[in-house]
């Protein structure tokens, strides 16, 4: 259904996804799978018009294997089509919509979201996002990191796996946690906004956002609560990192890909503060924070 919603007459139903100032719509023939959508995501579809359709149908094709915990390095090209890790993911890119919705057809083992992979699935939907920033003309990166809003501001803490991002989403639950995995730092308008995204459906406290971005915050576990403002390549270079690589459905990585993280992570440090942030198990970083951003 193009507006959003189910549509009882043809069997198909259309759940559409809010990312950031983007709309992906994901077209199934079960109600199944829009109840999926629905529970996974923790919302209901939006009635905004979609900037991409992705029409979704599931398949058993293939022995599953191993599944990735990255598709952006298995992805294949060939023309408009693509497959990631062998097959498990297929798809192709279509002529747009008479609406000028950019048009996809996904082709999906069934592991990828009956089971807890679907987190591996959903860098299936980054990469969507990313095609419809590229014809916005956005800067809105995804970034590997939990969001809290407090006070009316944004903060965004990063780091890699095991750094302690769900430790800060668990300790901030008096403050709006808006996700533990992927947030978005949008700096496409006059103040950089901290804006929140359904991914990683696995999270359940999520509460969905937005707010002027304060500060960006390196995580580092310690025996201690410290701040320390970065500068430099010792701020760019941790936040490029973290930074999902900004490729659309038709692209794939590349020598050059990292080196765009960085493009993007110098914008972010221009306008955001970056600090390192040291800290114990206890909401005690927060008055830290409070006294150094003061």
């Amino acid at each position: 259904m193009y507006g959003g919603g189910r549509k009882e007459g043809e069997a198909v139903y259309c759940y559409h996804l809010q990312i950031g100032s983007a709309v992906c719509g994901i077209r199934v023939k079960s109600s199944r799978l829009f109840t999926w959508c629905e529970d996974y995501f923790m919302a209901p579809s939006v009635p905004a018009a979609p900037d991409m359709l992705i029409d979704l149908r599931l398949a058993r094709y293939s022995s599953v294997g191993m599944v990735p915990d990255s598709f952006f390095q298995s992805k294949e090209l060939s023309g408009r089509t693509f497959r990631m890790k062998g097959g498990l993911i297929q798809g192709r890119l279509h002529s747009r919509t008479h609406g000028g919705a950019m048009r996809v057809s996904l082709k999906v083992h069934p592991v990828m979201i009956e089971t807890d992979v679907s987190r591996v699935f959903e860098q299936c939907l980054y990469q969507a996002y990313f095609s419809i920033l590229g014809q916005k003309g956005a800067y809105a990166p995804l970034i590997h990191s939990s969001g809290v809003i407090k006070d009316g501001k944004g903060y965004l803490f990063l780091g890699p796996s095991e750094a302690g991002k769900s430790t800060v989403a668990a300790l901030s639950s008096a403050y709006q946690v808006i996700n533990d995995e992927i947030t978005i730092a949008d700096i496409s308008g006059r103040l950089p906004m901290l804006v929140s995204t359904l991914f990683n459906g696995l999270f359940r406290a999520k509460h969905p956002g937005s707010a002027p971005l304060a500060g960006i915050f390196v995580l580092h576990k310690s025996s201690r609560d410290r701040m320390e403002l970065l500068s430099g390549s010792s701020a760019v270079r941790p936040v490029a990192d973290q930074i999902i690589p900004p490729l659309g459905l038709d692209a794939q990585m590349t020598a050059h890909t990292y080196f765009s993280q960085l493009d993007i992570a110098a914008a972010l440090q221009e306008r955001v503060p970056v600090y390192k942030l040291e800290f114990t198990k206890s909401v005690q970083f927060w008055h830290t924070i409070s006294r150094g951003i003061l």
